[in-house]
């Protein structure tokens, strides 16, 4: 029994400095862990203040873009009117070229005759 209790002492032991270099590795290995999941943290954090500052953007764009939307579906009917606009004045430029130039017939038969 002597020797079975000898090699079970050298079995403890040699589980003894295994469980320490796991113990020492495990302690490097939380450690990279921890450094890791800081890492991470601070990558979150700065998404987040990305994300804050995109939301913020969009809060702040929005407005403007309905405004140009409702701008962009008026804009056909501003061209509507701006031809109306055109073809009245051309056709009052029309009608004073008539009178201008029934002015003119006038002016020169008074002279003929007169």
């Amino acid at each position: 029994m002597g020797a079975g209790s000898n090699a079970g002492t050298t079995g403890v032991a040699g589980v003894g400095s295994v469980t320490s270099a796991i113990g020492a590795n495990s302690a490097e290995a939380i450690e990279a862990l921890k450094s890791d999941m800081l890492m991470v943290y601070k990558a979150v954090i700065a998404l987040e203040k990305r994300v804050s500052e995109y939301t913020v953007n969009m809060v702040e764009i929005k407005p403007q873009l309905i405004a140009l939307k409702v701008h962009s579906e008026s804009f056909p009917n501003a061209i509507r009117e701006l031809r109306r606009g055109q073809t009245a004045i051309q056709k009052s430029v029309a009608a004073l070229e008539e009178r201008l130039s029934n002015l003119e017939a006038r002016l020169k038969k008074a002279s003929v005759a007169g």
